[in-house]
């Protein structure tokens, strides 16, 4: 399983998901849209920031848009330390 951040340097919200994700103690894997058109297209990014969780094979498991992804941890049972 794979945790996808879809953000850019130029967007407000993704700095403040950013400086939390920098917080917790889960790996993601932080993706610029500008840099990435090609993934953007494939998982059909339309506001950012997106977080979406695949499975091994990059199959999308569950998706949330904004900055609030907790719930989505939640959801797939991911545990995450903000204590850092």
């Amino acid at each position: 399983m794979e945790i996808l951040v879809f953000g850019a340097p130029w967007c407000n919200k993704c700095k403040a998901l950013e400086a939390w994700l920098d917080r917790v103690d889960v790996t993601f894997t932080k993706l610029d849209v500008d840099a990435s058109p090609m993934l953007v297209t494939n998982y059909g990014i339309k506001s950012l920031p997106t977080t979406i969780v695949v499975d091994d094979d990059g199959e999308e498991l569950q998706r949330k848009t904004g900055t609030d992804i907790k719930s989505l941890l939640d959801d797939m049972l991911i545990t995450y330390d903000e204590s850092n």
